[in-house]
């Protein structure tokens, strides 16, 4: 016999990229405009002509890339927060009736298990960049030739995982979170139930609660 779940994560997380610019122009940011760049790097469609928003901004200085997401050459995800005051939600796809009169698959409830009840394997992108952008960020000698940035924006809803069938009943014990660390944050990649990877559909119902992005900028005297 078979049993097919899916999983859902709740209830806070959101796009998140980690990205690079060159180091004049994080320079110039940090020290100018710190206030503004997050404004900045999240306006759509920047206005640069005479009476424009950011027509202050010299043409070196500028952002090259047009949304915030396209940032994204160290990190890019849409994913729920790792943390103790968040939770998952497993439920089972109902025998022959899986989806309603909309096309919905039909799902039943098993279990709720709070994010500091879940076994998790971490992964950290930032210690385990490439030699080439590790030199570029972290350099032996000299000043670096990129800065870090990091980006997100946030929603309150419920991220959804791939169904997976196994040949028994749901067993908690048998499930690891796959992390990633973000900044300061834990992210939901995915799951691991036995030797099943469960990916990562992203978010579903989800409502923008607010946006938030920085510079790194410790390499600064």
């Amino acid at each position: 016999m078979s049993y097919t779940y899916k999983i859902s994560a709740q209830n806070i997380g959101g796009e998140r990229v980690i990205g690079t610019i060159p180091s004049e122009v994080a320079v110039y940011w940090l020290e100018n405009h710190y206030n503004d760049f997050e404004e900045y790097y999240f306006s759509e469609g920047r206005d640069y002509d005479s009476d424009g928003r950011w027509n202050h901004i010299p043409e070196e200085y500028r952002l090259k890339f047009d949304h915030w997401y396209e940032n994204n050459d160290i990190f890019h995800g849409d994913d729920c927060e790792f943390s103790d005051s968040q939770w998952i939600e497993v439920c089972a796809v109902e025998g022959n009736e899986q989806k309603n009169i909309y096309g919905e698959r039909i799902y039943q409830d098993v279990v709720e298990i709070k994010h500091k009840k879940l076994k998790s394997k971490n992964t950290n992108v930032m210690e385990d960049l490439n030699p080439e952008m590790r030199q570029k960020l972290y350099p032996d000698h000299g000043d670096p030739e990129l800065h870090v940035v990091y980006g997100k924006r946030v929603f309150k809803g419920s991220w959804d995982f791939e169904t997976f069938t196994i040949d028994h009943k749901f067993d908690a014990a048998k499930l690891t979170a796959i992390t990633e660390t973000w900044a300061e944050e834990k992210v939901i990649a995915g799951f691991m139930y036995e030797d099943k990877h469960i990916k990562s559909e992203g978010c579903t119902d989800g409502i923008h609660k607010w946006d938030r992005a920085w510079i790194e900028d410790y390499l600064l005297d």
